[in-house]
């Protein structure tokens, strides 16, 4: 289905809309709790932080963190010796985008940027301050990783996924048995094998991207076994 401009829609995540909405609401409640200034700023962390995957939770966290203490090492000292100018900023993002580029920490580049952001503004480099954008990193963070722990493993689909591997690849091996014994009378078998094996070779995509997901979703090594599976009937 396309829309207007020629652009595929896409499938709505129910799912994530609500683990979004429930943590960005908590993770503001959180850094009020505390009276943190700038608490809106953990929307849009959190908001960063709620991945596809466990593991790619995980690993931007650690991003993240990474980028927010390459920011801080750049921005304070140039902050405080070119007095909080523009050009302080500008030297700041002129260092900082290829630092993240080299060490791969992208990831953590805007969010990092922001918190800095608000150093900026405030004029002044005071203790208090560097550990209130800490705290709001750590609370958008830890907040994106505790909507990210539900994450439904799937595993009755890919189990009906193998049955409807091994059922196709049965009537594929059976019609041409068939043929072979010279019992396919009609001779159908060379096109309808075509058809099976297409149809078999589509099934296996999307199968492999879900056992994929599911291998993503958990740290259990046995999970593997679904995505070995599908390769090895690829």
């Amino acid at each position: 289905m396309k829309s207007v401009l020629g652009l595929e829609w896409g499938r709505p995540s129910i799912s994530k809309a609500v683990k979004i909405a429930v943590g960005c609401s908590l993770a503001v409640l959180i850094a009020r709790a505390f009276g943190l200034s700038t608490a809106t700023a953990v929307v849009t962390i959190t908001l960063l932080s709620v991945q596809r995957t466990k593991k790619d939770t995980l690993r931007a966290a650690l991003r993240r963190s990474l980028a927010f203490l390459a920011s801080l090492a750049l921005a304070l000292p140039l902050f405080y010796f070119l007095q909080f100018s523009v050009l302080s900023l500008g030297l700041f993002l002129l260092l900082f985008v290829p630092v993240c580029q080299w060490l791969d920490l992208e990831e953590g580049l805007a969010m990092s940027t922001v918190l800095m952001l608000h150093v900026w503004n405030a004029k002044t480099i005071r203790l208090a301050l560097v550990l209130n954008e800490t705290a709001l990193m750590v609370i958008g963070i830890f907040m994106g990783m505790v909507m990210n722990a539900y994450m439904p493993r799937r595993t009755r689909v890919i189990r009906e996924d193998q049955r409807i591997t091994e059922e196709r690849i049965r009537i594929i091996l059976r019609n041409m048995g068939r043929y072979l014994r010279e019992e396919d009378t009609m001779n159908t078998f060379p096109s309808q094998i075509q058809t099976d094996i297409r149809g078999l070779s589509a099934h296996l995509d999307e199968a492999r991207c879900r056992a994929v997901s599911l291998a993503d979703n958990t740290f259990h090594p046995d999970m593997r076994y679904f995505l070995q599976y599908v390769e090895m009937r690829r």
